[in-house]
């Protein structure tokens, strides 16, 4: 596996734990997805393709020709994946930009607002 200056411990710098599930981070994610990239190549190039076909899936476009039931089984369960993963990343984006703006909030000072 190629080393990359930065990637090759665990993380120490802006994010320790995942922000999605909040579980520790065993190594910098950029590590994880070299090892897949190396181990497991044809499911990493799987999952690129079904990505880049998430967005215009998104915008209503299908795979094959037809309606949904005319769709590949396991086009429709990438799909359904990215989708749950995207709506979950959203939530968890709104939840830390809310706790970033009580944060705020409570260290403006009662007077003349300036921060403590």
């Amino acid at each position: 596996m190629r080393l990359m200056l930065g990637h090759d411990a665990p993380p120490t710098n802006f994010w320790r734990e995942n922000l999605l599930t909040r579980a520790p981070l065993p190594e910098c994610p950029v590590r994880t997805m070299l090892r897949y990239e190396e181990t497991r190549p044809q499911l990493m190039q799987e999952l690129a393709r079904h990505i880049s076909r998430y967005a215009p899936y998104e915008r209503g476009v299908l795979l094959v020709a037809g309606g949904l039931d005319d769709q590949p089984a396991r086009y429709l369960d990438f799909m359904e994946v990215i989708d749950r993963s995207t709506q979950a990343r959203e939530t968890r984006y709104l939840e830390l930009i809310r706790e970033e703006e009580e944060k705020n909030a409570s260290r403006v000072t009662s007077g003349n607002g300036a921060l403590e």
